[in-house]
């Protein structure tokens, strides 16, 4: 169907008059050749690019690129310093001796398959030694722990590089023995029993529990006992280098004595070991 086209108005009479009006432009021969010429022949340059920017798609100020880059750097370095900051060194098992098995949680682990345990020493792991197994473990350049045959612990957690609280490992029954390293924290090691705390800061020690109480013996250094059982309980007590000191779970007065030979024996082994 034909659309009945409208009248035009007078404006558009008179700019179709001017258009009219106009003189042909016609292209200069000599360019037309030249252009031709230095097409052919690859010559023909492009046109520099606009230095004008749309409002919307401005480049920014070289300033803003290096700021931004910097501000993001920095906030990444403060990020990654933080969490190692927070983060110790992982437990790991440096050997295992002995017949028996290591129960973790429960989970069973016989002495001809330790490398498994590698996944599961973690902070609060509950480890128990069966049989005549004894084990081994390390945290990087902070300590050292070795559980006795027969013994149930709780794996405290590691020192953060640069932010330390205390950290605390629950001795339920056998013997822990432990040395601290180079890289020990300034903050305390806290093994607990159900008859006292023991306050570590950086020595050699042994704490063993069974059914009569909890016996603190200290190879070198002076180590800070507190019994939780008797009249002297919330008390805190030193014990000495060469000493042990016993928190009796009747509540009897605690006693001290020099450490027992073959006590003193092994805290040497263990410490002669690792400070090489």
């Amino acid at each position: 169907m034909n659309e009945k086209r409208r009248p035009m108005t007078d404006a558009e009479h008179r700019a179709r008059e001017a258009l009219e009006s106009l003189t042909p432009f016609e292209a200069d021969p000599a360019f037309r050749a030249r252009l031709k010429e230095e097409f052919l022949a690859g010559q023909v340059e492009e046109p520099a690019p606009s230095r004008h920017w749309p409002s919307d798609v401005r480049p920014r100020p070289r300033w803003r690129l290096v700021l931004g880059l910097v501000t993001t750097a920095v906030a990444a370095a403060l990020i990654m310093a933080f969490l190692f900051g927070i983060r110790g060194p992982r437990w790991t098992l440096e050997k295992g001796s002995g017949e028996g098995q290591i129960r973790i949680g429960a989970r069973t682990f016989p002495l001809d398959r330790l490398s498994e345990l590698a996944d599961f020493l973690v902070p609060g792991a509950r480890l128990t030694t069966e049989g005549t197994a004894e084990i081994t473990l390390r945290a990087g350049d902070q300590m050292v722990l070795v559980l006795a045959p027969e013994s149930e612990l709780t794996l405290p957690d590691t020192f953060g590089r640069w932010f330390s609280s205390d950290r605390s490992l629950q001795l339920v029954r056998g013997e822990v023995r432990v040395t601290t390293l180079s890289g020990f924290s300034p903050a305390n090691l806290l093994c607990e029993t159900e008859e006292s705390m023991v306050r570590i800061t950086g020595t050699t020690l042994a704490v063993i529990r069974n059914d009569q109480g909890t016996c603190l013996c200290v190879l070198e250094g002076e180590v800070e006992m507190m019994d939780r059982v008797g009249e002297g309980k919330d008390a805190m007590s030193r014990v000495p280098e060469g000493m042990r000191r016993v928190a009796y779970s009747d509540g009897r007065e605690s006693a001290m004595a020099p450490l027992e030979p073959l006590e003193e024996i092994q805290l040497q082994k263990l410490r002669e070991a690792f400070r090489r």
